[in-house]
């Protein structure tokens, strides 16, 4: 909310929607279009210009477990019995690596011949290149894997794709003898190290029972571990009393330190002897503070209770002493006592151990050899078993589908170019409008207005060419623009108005003129001061000469008082002008001057308006003394040609000084371009004499509400 003098106006603000955004793509439609078609010529014609690609496609089917004729363990290697969890989708991946692999690439290559093809001739690795071609993808919730390629000549990639799957194929097999093979010869010479081993075993579980004494081990560890029991038990009391004299110790040390009441410490203040010397010790304290009422600290009978206090003192202290000797002999001898049941308790963990170990020690001896014995038959059936199935291994890999000569191209997809492109095109286009709208700093509707400087839009001027239909929409915004002031007059009361602009060439003096008809035209006495003493203008506007004028009055004898034979009459009834005059080397000097206030104070007095053109005020001082004297301001701002950083900063210096804005107008603004909403126009029809017919005309006239406020 902003307030100035006794009118107030709230403005409310509007978040952004997704109707601004369109706003700003139809404003651009025109570069939109252009970006889209140049995007997609250019993609049509790159992909006219592309070579076709062919693609040649091979299906391999993959059994994830070998096929068995015998039962038996599967050593071959084939199928995913390996894998662990996730068994088959992990070996199809890793088919799928190995069909990729150098080794199944360099087979094929070879198998083709291609190490003398020109093409591979002179590259630094021909296998890597080739290989670099296969293209691997396994079919979805299937056990099949194509395997593709793709070049210019069908022919070719298609002998390519079939070589690459029967390499793999025959890999597949081949390495599943060798491996069952290798296991075979492993396995025999296993067997001899087994069944020497076995002997060996069962000899040392005989010398073992022997030599460790092993007897009735199950009564030897329980007498063991009950002994260890007790010593437990008489330990962690022994400790607990031996921690309870340390603690006390402890303390009694502190109190030594401290000169500490000792009667303090429940365990001394137990002992008789104790007890008696601290109740001497009270009793004279209490004798001493008596004394103490009658008698100086120097007096002899007070000396002397001194003395058998310090006495009294000497013997609680050597009690303490006495005390304090017997705890530190008793916890000595606890320790002692403590030390030696720790090391009873170590012997019989020891025993304990030794005991433990000698029975593990028979049990694993008798254990190895029960399992050196269930693995020695273990592998002679197996070995039984593995040269049976030796010779009867079948692939789990076959070719489903042999690559076949395609018959269209895969490459370029023209459609799904073009759409790209169109796509693209589109994108991009938007794309283009948003930066531009982004680099555009200027005012660009009403709404732009009141977002940088918190004022009402009067009225929006269109821009039109001249004629009849161009003469009617000007003159109902001008018609607009009277309304909006006549509002913002607080009933008449303020008459003088001040228009001026940002920069030059905004059009304020046309508008200065235009409304000064128009206010006219309405019956109202309307006069136009130009003060614009720099590049005065309206002597053009309104048809005049420009000499006598402002100038010529200011600058006048003190004894010229009249200011109206510098008067101008224009051919517009009601309408009077005051030209600017000779160009003054200082204008704010004669604009700052007694006599151009008490010509304003005159002025007021004879007409309904008085209207000031003043020059842009962004740069000079003029227009600030006008504006202090004036009673509204209206700043001219023309559509998308002023920066708002300049108009922000304009506004601020403007009521820095006391200027009453009361709005702003829009000017010349290109309707044919703006979104068709920006700017409300009430519909008109103008009748087209030379056809005879009625023609539409573009919506026009502001979208001001029409009720400018002070601001």
């Amino acid at each position: 909310m902003q307030t100035t003098g006794q009118s107030q106006v709230t403005i409310q603000i509007r978040e952004v929607h997704l109707l601004d955004y369109w706003k700003i793509i139809w404003q651009g439609r025109w570069t939109v279009i252009s970006v889209f078609f140049l995007v997609v010529t250019l993609v049509g014609v790159w992909t006219l210009l592309q070579t076709p690609i062919y693609k040649a496609v091979s299906a391999l089917e993959i059994q994830t477990h070998s096929s068995q004729i015998s039962p038996g363990q599967d050593i071959s290697g084939l199928g995913a019995s390996g894998y662990g969890f996730f068994a088959e989708e992990k070996y199809v991946a890793t088919q799928v690596e190995i069909i990729r692999s150098r080794d199944v690439a360099g087979r094929a290559f070879r198998s083709l011949a291609l190490d003398v093809d020109p093409r591979f001739q002179d590259l630094d690795d021909p296998v890597n290149a080739f290989r670099s071609r296969i293209r691997v993808m396994p079919r979805r919730e299937t056990g099949l894997i194509e395997v593709s390629m793709e070049g210019g000549d069908r022919f070719e990639i298609t002998k390519w794709v079939n070589a690459v799957v029967d390499a793999y194929s025959a890999r597949n097999i081949q390495k599943a003898r060798n491996k069952v093979e290798t296991s075979v010869q492993l396995i025999k010479q296993q067997l001899d190290p087994l069944a020497a081993s076995l002997r060996k075993a069962e000899s040392t579980l005989l010398n073992d029972r022997g030599e460790q004494q092993i007897y009735n081990p199950e009564n030897q560890q329980e007498a063991i571990r009950k002994r260890m029991s007790e010593l437990n038990t008489d330990l962690a009391q022994i400790s607990a009393e031996v921690n309870r004299s340390k603690d006390l110790l402890e303390k009694l040390d502190e109190i030594r330190v401290s000169d500490g009441d000792p009667m303090a410490v429940p365990e001394l203040a137990q002992d008789q002897v104790l007890q008696e010397f601290n109740r001497q010790r009270v009793q004279l304290m209490r004798e001493l503070e008596a004394k103490k009422l009658t008698l100086r600290p120097g007096h002899r009978d007070y000396k002397a209770k001194e003395a058998e206090l310090e006495t009294v003192n000497a013997k609680i202290e050597d009690q303490v002493f006495v005390l304090y000797n017997k705890i530190q002999t008793d916890y000595e001898l606890k320790e002692s006592q403590r030390k030696y049941l720790v090391t009873e308790v170590q012997k019989m963990e020891a025993a304990d151990y030794e005991l433990e170990r000698a029975r593990s020690s028979f049990a694993l001896a008798r254990t190895d050899v029960d399992t050196q014995k269930q693995v020695f038959d273990l592998i002679s059936r197996t070995l039984q078993d593995v040269s049976l199935s030796a010779g009867l291994l079948a692939n789990n890999v076959s070719v489903l589908d042999q690559a076949t000569p395609p018959l269209y191209p895969i490459k370029p997809k023209k459609k799904m170019n073009l759409l790209l492109g169109a796509l693209l095109g589109l994108l991009a286009g938007i794309a283009v409008v948003f930066f531009m709208d982004y680099l555009d700093h200027t005012v660009r509707s009403p709404e732009d207005v009141e977002k940088l400087v918190n004022l009402n839009t009067l009225s929006v001027i269109p821009r039109f060419e001249e004629g009849d239909r161009a003469g009617r929409a000007i003159k109902e915004a001008y018609q607009t623009l009277r309304t909006g002031m006549i509002f913002s007059s607080s009933n008449r009361e303020r008459k003088i108005l001040l228009i001026t602009s940002t920069v030059p060439q905004e059009g304020k003096s046309s508008t200065v003129a235009r409304l000064g008809q128009t206010l006219a035209a309405a019956g109202d006495k309307v006069l136009v001061i130009d003060c614009d003493l720099r590049r005065p203008t309206q002597h053009h506007h309104l048809g005049t000469e420009r000499e006598p004028g402002l100038t010529s009055y200011l600058a006048a004898p003190r004894d010229v008082t009249d200011w109206r034979p510098f008067l101008n009459q224009t051919s517009h009834q009601n309408l009077d002008l005051i030209t600017a005059g000779p160009i003054p080397p200082n204008p704010p000097e004669l604009l700052g001057g007694v006599r151009f206030r008490d010509m304003l104070a005159q002025v007021r007095e004879e007409y309904d308006w008085v209207l000031i053109d003043s020059p842009p005020s962004m740069s000079l001082s003029d227009t600030s003394l006008l504006a202090a004297l004036a009673d509204m301001a209206l700043l001219v701002i023309q559509h998308n040609e002023t920066d708002k950083d300049v108009i922000q900063k304009n506004v601020q210096n403007l009521r820095r000084v006391g200027a009453n804005l009361i709005g702003v107008i829009l000017n010349n603004v290109n309707i044919q371009k703006a979104y068709q909403k920006d700017y409300y126009y009430a519909g008109y029809y103008y009748f087209n004499e030379e056809s005879g017919k009625k023609s539409k005309k573009r919506k026009a006239v502001s979208m001001s509400s029409g009720t400018g406020s002070a601001s």
